[in-house]
């Protein structure tokens, strides 16, 4: 889905997966008052099975980004403009090459939200 060095990958993203992935990992606050500065990204549904991938973009079944021509047409792995020599992403439609939070968390699953809500309540 994403091949880069370290800097590449960790810092500048560009597959929604990778996103994904990054976005689980817990953030430290110092402060109450720290605001996260990492977007978070909550999946629904089950992995892709190995022995029998999705049509197309594998990730496709979980992405948010997703529409027709992942379906149809497997991504191939390039070069965005904006990326080093070495990132590569297979992706129809990227993401922006970033970690910062977005103005607010994408949640494809419903009860995810439920059981928070729960737990805040």
């Amino acid at each position: 889905i994403e091949v880069g060095d370290r800097d590449s990958i960790y810092a500048r993203p560009r597959h929604p997966y990778t996103h994904a992935l990054l976005s689980a990992v817990p953030e430290v606050t110092l402060t109450e008052d720290e605001t996260p500065r990492r977007e978070r990204i909550r999946l629904a549904g089950d992995v892709p099975s190995p022995i029998s991938p999705p049509s197309g973009c594998r990730f496709r079944t979980r992405c948010w980004k997703a529409q027709d021509r992942c379906a149809t047409e497997e991504p191939p792995l390039v070069r965005l403009s904006g990326n080093r020599d070495g990132h590569l992403t297979a992706c129809h439609f990227p993401e922006e090459p970033t970690t910062e939070a977005r103005a607010e968390d994408i949640v494809l699953d419903p009860a995810l939200t439920a059981l928070e809500e729960d737990q805040a309540g």
